[in-house]
């Protein structure tokens, strides 16, 4: 009972904390907030820059090895390093850290799919609602807890009760990004706004809030996925009075 009450909570905490975001939580002892800091998501991000083409070699080239438009090969591009401090660095295989530019590919193609996800779990209406939500952009081993918990009916419960209407409004800022390998540790700032919401505690519709959400991202198969929520910090807003 107590390990489903901390999935709502994160469900709530924002729906940004991928429902099984909510599960790793549970996990690790990371939920410090409580049902007052419950939150959720919706919308998709304007403008997202698109994934650079690759360096291809024509005559070498393995077409069954050929990727989609929206998958990631980085022994396929080459990264572009900044001389100056960035939130995006990247952790090469002698341990060397290196600050990458924002149109660095791997850069790209990472808040692509940081964006994404928050496009698919903030995006919803609770008379639509599947509780799957963003179940997509998981890996097998995140999809699993999220079944094995029962996130669906607990995320279609929390919807229902307070009849909750959201839109993601976008990615606020990165406090950083590391890349090392095949793993990428993501600090984001989403923002969201309820456009509908019924006596959910301190939270109103048509105010903009800021959910801080730290994430574990893996490639896998050309694509980056939600490996794992590690920190779903205090939600806040710039509330006029």
């Amino acid at each position: 009972m107590k390990r489903n009450l901390i999935i709502v909570l994160l469900i709530a905490i924002l729906v940004l904390s991928t429902f099984l975001t909510g599960c790793n939580m549970a996990r690790n002892g990371n939920l410090n907030n409580d049902i007052n800091d419950i939150v959720d998501s919706v919308d998709e991000v304007d403008e997202t820059p698109e994934v650079p083409e690759p360096i291809e070699d024509e005559e070498n080239e393995d077409s069954s090895n050929k990727l989609g438009k929206d998958e990631f090969d980085p022994r396929k591009y080459e990264s572009i390093i900044s001389e100056e401090e960035t939130p995006y660095t990247l952790i090469k295989e002698d341990g060397e850290k290196v600050y990458l530019s924002e149109t660095s590919p791997e850069v790209v193609a990472l808040t692509m799919a940081v964006a994404d996800y928050g496009k698919a779990i903030c995006n919803v209406n609770w008379e639509t609602a599947t509780g799957r939500e963003g179940c997509d952009l998981l890996t097998p081993e995140e999809k699993k807890g999220y079944e094995e918990e029962g996130v669906e009916q607990i995320a279609l419960e929390f919807y229902n009760d307070y009849k909750v209407v959201m839109e993601f409004l976008g990615v606020e800022k990165y406090n950083f990004i590391e890349i090392n390998g095949d793993i990428a540790i993501v600090d984001v700032v989403y923002s969201f706004v309820y456009n509908n919401v019924e006596d959910l505690a301190n939270y109103k519709p048509g105010i903009t809030y800021y959910a801080p959400e730290k994430m574990r991202f893996k490639l896998i198969d050309g694509k980056w996925l939600v490996d794992r929520m590690l920190e779903s910090r205090q939600r806040y807003s710039y509330e006029e009075e």
